[in-house]
Formats: structure tokens, C-alpha cells, sequence
């Protein structure tokens, strides 16, 4: 039996408490099994997929655009009354 890696994920989180810093990075490995039986005496490729993942936390960044939101009502409403 032979395994191997079939995907492979990087992922980075933004600490939200310190913004220029990140949490320690994870690598997620995912892997497959192929018998000996299948791979001796053949060409067979297979494939192997590779991504990396962003992540931060948007509370703050929804509370600003909701105010801004807000804010932008309540101006848009006093310049139709006027």
C-alpha cells in the first residue's frame, strides 16, 4: 500500500487582538492509499491539489460599514426634508 498526499491546505488567521500579527500556520493534509498492485508496471498519474486559505475576523469591519450605513440614511433622509 502506497499513500500519498492528495490535498494540501495552508491556512493563516489574523490575530484580533494584535492585527499585524497572524496565529501559528496550519498545514491540512489530506491523503489517499493506493495498492502496489496498481501503480507497478503503469504510467497512471494522479493529481494533487494545493490551496491556501486567509482568514480575519470581520466583526469590526461590519459594525464600521454599518454605522457608515446608518450615518448615510439618516443624511440622505435630512437632505430629502430640507
Amino acid at each position: 500500500m502506497i499513500r500519498y498526499a492528495s490535498s494540501i491546505t495552508l491556512r493563516l488567521q489574523i490575530d484580533p487582538s494584535k492585527p499585524e500579527s497572524i496565529f501559528v500556520p496550519l498545514l491540512i493534509i489530506k491523503y489517499l492509499e493506493r495498492p502496489l498492485s496498481q501503480i507497478q508496471g503503469t504510467n497512471q498519474m494522479t493529481s494533487v491539489s494545493f490551496s491556501a486559505e486567509y482568514l480575519q475576523d470581520n466583526g469590526s469591519l461590519q459594525t464600521t460599514v454599518g454605522g457608515l450605513f446608518i450615518g448615510g440614511m439618516i443624511l440622505f433622509g435630512l437632505m430629502v426634508l430640507i
